[in-house]
C-alpha cells in the first residue's frame, strides 16, 4: 500500500494507468478529501494544497481526526478452507495452522477453535465430493 504523510493525516495513493495519474484519498474518519497529480512531486503538492484547504475551511467547526491504530482482519476458518478446497484435495496440518495463524487466529490454543472449524468444513467439502467422485483426503 502506497502512502503519504502530512500533518498527521495519511492518504492512500493509487496509478492510473489510463490517464497516467496518480490519484490520492486522505484517510479520515468522516470527510473525503482526494486530490491527483502527474507525478510525485505534484501529487505531494496537490496532497498539502487539498489537506490545507481543507483545514482551513474547518475553522469554524472541528476537523474529521486522521485515522490511527491497526485495522485486524480475521478471516473465518470456514471461508480459509472453502478457498483452499477449490484448488486443492489435501492439505498438511501444520500448513492449515500456519495459514489460520496468518488470518489471525491461535490454533491449539484452548480458547481458539478455529482448527477444528477449519477441519470440519474441509470434510464437510469432502462428502460433497466424495457424492460426485472418490474422496479427497487430509494429507498426514
Amino acid at each position: 500500500m502506497n502512502t503519504m504523510k502530512y500533518k498527521g493525516y495519511q492518504a492512500l495513493i493509487t496509478y492510473w494507468d489510463d490517464d497516467n495519474t496518480f490519484v490520492g484519498r486522505v484517510l479520515c474518519a468522516n470527510d473525503v478529501i482526494g486530490f491527483e497529480g502527474q507525478s510525485v512531486t505534484e501529487l505531494e503538492e496537490m496532497f498539502h494544497s487539498a489537506l490545507d484547504h481543507y483545514l482551513e475551511g474547518k475553522e469554524d467547526k472541528e476537523p474529521a481526526k486522521p485515522l490511527t491504530g491497526k485495522f485486524e482482519v480475521k478471516i473465518p476458518p470456514e471461508q480459509l478452507a472453502r478457498e483452499l478446497f477449490k484448488t486443492r484435495n489435501h492439505i498438511e496440518e501444520k500448513e492449515v495452522d500456519s495459514l489460520l495463524r496468518a488470518c489471525g487466529h491461535e490454533p491449539g490454543e484452548i480458547y481458539d477453535d478455529s482448527r477444528e472449524r477449519f477441519w470440519i468444513c474441509w470434510k464437510n467439502f469432502q462428502k460433497v465430493t466424495f457424492k460426485k467422485k472418490e474422496p479427497l483426503k487430509k494429507a498426514v
